[in-house]
């Protein structure tokens, strides 16, 4: 804030302060003179401090917007349809959630329960999941173990997704696969499949799409044109599912 303030104040000494210094040709200025006049000049304005500072954030999430439209355009056949990518809910749906997600990470387990939510009170939405293992070793021990599941038992995915989270970060080999037995896999089936080079160049290929879009940590979102950082509250993805809907409606 205090970066964007300094900004707006150098604005403020080009709308409000030059053209009086201009007046005045006769005079030099020196560094601390302007200083000063800048100063004074924003202690008798500072409405036009808060509006330079709103401006500027208007226009630097306009910026942003218009970057992740771009963005998800260009990668929107990794992002949407990924067949090596886990998909749950209504898998015809008008509307695809994309999440990028670690199953070391809280809000992430936070935010399946809302995907949960959204999934049984709207049934055309299609989810799309993304490990992007980041935050620990065993955070890819994890996604492995997640991947070779679905690759063997597609229709059990999300039950075996959501087990994950409840382990609560006991992502050993052994621990994984016991619980992959709970929902139709072979334990030392998963194992095997978990050393898949496909997994290997799968997680590799989500790593750099994530990096393309800008991710700095997770979860990351992907909803029609939005790209949205962090945890979102049901409520959240209702109204960023509802606004993709609206965008669906202009194109057709």
């Amino acid at each position: 804030m205090r970066i964007r303030s300094t900004l707006a104040a150098l604005a403020l000494s080009t709308t409000l302060v030059m053209p009086a210094v201009a007046a005045d040709t006769a005079k030099t200025y020196t560094r601390a003179e302007l200083e000063q006049i800048i100063v004074e000049t924003i202690l008798k304005h500072p409405e036009a401090l808060i509006q330079s500072v709103d401006n500027m954030q208007k226009s630097q999430a306009s910026k942003q917007a218009e970057t992740a439209k771009q963005n998800i355009e260009a990668y929107k056949t990794s992002l949407f349809n990924d067949p090596e990518s886990p998909v749950a809910g209504n898998k015809k749906g008008d509307v695809t959630v994309v999440e990028f997600f670690d199953y070391n990470c809280g809000y992430c387990k936070r935010s399946f329960d809302e995907i949960l939510k959204l999934s049984q009170t709207d049934k055309n939405v299609r989810f799309v999941f993304k490990e992007y293992p980041v935050l620990a070793p065993s955070s890819e021990t994890a996604a492995r173990a997640s991947l070779a599941f679905h690759a063997l038992n597609p229709d059990r995915y999300l039950d075996y997704h959501a087990s994950l989270f409840r382990l609560g970060g006991r992502f050993d080999e052994e621990t994984l696969a016991n619980t992959a037995e709970n929902f139709g896999v072979k334990a030392d089936k998963l194992k095997e499949k978990m050393k898949d080079p496909k997994i290997t160049k799968h997680l590799q290929d989500n790593a750099e799409l994530a990096s393309k879009l800008g991710a700095r940590g997770v979860p990351l979102f992907v909803i029609g044109s939005d790209i949205a950082p962090g945890a979102l509250s049901y409520e959240d993805l209702q109204s960023r599912v509802g606004a993709a809907r609206e965008e669906l409606k202009k194109k057709k």
